[in-house]
């Protein structure tokens, strides 16, 4: 008697996003406290767009930024996979262009060598840690 054949496992939707890393003349790096409701809920992270089902052309994403700030060339790309859904993020870098007292609600600088105390979601390390490996940051480096 034959057993039943395992189905295919449903395709997971993948989702999209940019992020921003954003550097301060001091070499802190701009983080912040997420929504609490949501994936990531309350957790610390670097700004990014709203998540949607379609890639953002780069200029709507930089609408997005909460700051003014000088973009590098260098952008990368991180996957990350949820449970029900592949995440593809790419990541853009700046420096802020203004030493401006004002920042988002929820915001603060923090200097890389810092991150490692910090309780960061794995996406997050994904972001902001140039290694693929994301397991042990003993020492931060500065993307």
């Amino acid at each position: 008697e034959a057993l039943p054949k395992k189905k295919p496992k449903a395709v997971k939707p993948t989702r999209y996003a940019v992020a921003f890393v954003i550097s301060h003349a001091d070499g802190s790096i701009l983080l912040g406290r997420r929504q609490e409701k949501g994936l990531l809920g309350g957790m610390i992270a670097v700004p990014t767009t709203p998540w949607r089902n379609e890639d953002y052309p780069l200029e709507e994403a930089l609408t997005s930024c909460p700051l003014r700030c000088m973009w590098k060339e260098k952008i990368k790309e991180v996957t990350h996979v949820f449970t029900h859904f592949n995440f593809r993020v790419r990541v853009c870098y700046g420096s802020v262009l203004e030493d401006s007292p004002w920042l988002p609600p929820d915001s603060f600088w923090v200097k890389p060598e810092d991150f490692p105390k910090m309780a960061l979601p794995t996406l997050m390390k994904k972001i902001l840690y140039p290694s693929k490996n994301t397991q042990n940051h003993r020492s931060a480096q500065k993307p």
